[in-house]
């Protein structure tokens, strides 16, 4: 399963919009992108995300960025001729022809003959007020193009399937039209057999070492922070990730640091509940509070369950805040 297509499934947090939107507190802001802007499902659960139909009433043979790959020139070069042929109205037999003599005489050669050829025809025939369109039917001329186009993401699309009984490689690139999947008749065995038209993409994680995976999951179902510090050190100390593994493991760390912190935060102790309120209505005491904090914490002033190592965090976050803004202040 494509598993960008997991990011639509909430089943595992609730039924209906109470789960799914326990869900989307949970992903990153990437995953919920493609949760609110694409669509997901179908039979091979392909995930699709929505675009620009700029292209929509401009012929593939007539793109610039595609004859710029085939003349080897800059792309305003590229838009100058496609221009020129769209006046002309070059059909894909002609443009094959053009690039061939393109390559023979050179490109600065091209641009010049193809805008004067392209003038000459705008002076014969004058400029019409609207472009005319280039499409195959021109009785479907008037229809308007689609404004979005959509494609997919975590998947490919199929161009060849191996057939499941004999083996022969069939070309699937042209059986698909408005359907996800095609029946296929197998050039070697003429068997019939079912193609899905999006196949997933293994996934960057799911091709890296199962020693790698298993650390990434370590992190991410990680409960203690103790022990997630002691992860974080040993990886540090080993240095045996490569550039792109580190820097994933380390923004799972940081996330799930960021969570146990906020589960700390979310469960503060009476003791720590009452320094913060302290610490937020000092005025012009806030150095000896500060001094107080620190003999609190090292022990030499002794409270009833003092805070937790991971409160005391928040505690001189709190205190470093309340501190700058009375120097603001004054």
């Amino acid at each position: 399963m494509n598993s960008e297509a997991h990011l639509f499934n909430h089943e595992g947090y609730g039924e209906a919009f109470i789960g799914m939107a326990a869900h989307a507190s949970n992903m990153t802001q990437l995953d919920r992108m493609i949760s609110e802007d694409c669509f997901g499902g179908g039979i091979n659960q392909a995930v699709l995300a929505p675009h620009i139909n700029v292209k929509s009433a401009c012929r593939y043979h007539l793109r610039p960025e595609v004859l710029q790959r085939k003349i080897q020139s800059t792309f305003a070069q590229a838009v100058t001729l496609c221009d020129c042929w769209s006046i002309i109205e070059a059909t894909p037999k002609m443009v094959a022809t053009f690039i061939l003599w393109i390559n023979a005489k050179g490109i600065n050669a091209a641009v010049i003959y193809f805008e004067s050829l392209a003038m000459q025809l705008a002076e014969i025939e004058g400029l019409e007020e609207d472009c005319e369109s280039l499409d195959e039917n021109p009785e479907d001329s008037d229809a308007p193009a689609a404004e979005f186009g959509y494609h997919p993401i975590g998947c490919e699309i199929s161009t060849t399937a191996a057939c499941p009984d004999c083996g022969c490689i069939n070309n699937t690139a042209d059986e698909f039209e408005t359907d996800d999947t095609a029946e296929i008749f197998c050039d070697a065995c003429d068997n019939i057999f079912t193609v899905h038209k999006f196949i997933p993409v293994a996934s960057w994680e799911s091709v890296q070492p199962k020693w790698y995976r298993n650390l990434l999951r370590g992190v991410r179902i990680q409960r203690d922070l103790d022990e997630l510090k002691d992860t974080g050190k040993r990886v540090f100390d080993n240095k045996n990730l490569n550039h792109g593994q580190a820097g994933v493991f380390w923004y799972e760390y940081h996330k799930a640091e960021a969570k146990l912190m906020d589960d700390v935060k979310s469960n503060l102790s009476d003791s720590a509940k009452n320094l913060l309120n302290q610490i937020a209505k000092a005025n012009g005491n806030l150095g000896s509070l500060g001094t107080l904090l620190f003999k609190i914490q090292d022990g030499t002033v002794t409270t009833e369950n003092p805070p937790s190592k991971y409160e005391w965090n928040i505690i001189w976050a709190a205190y470093k805040v309340r501190k700058a803004a009375a120097v603001t202040t004054h």
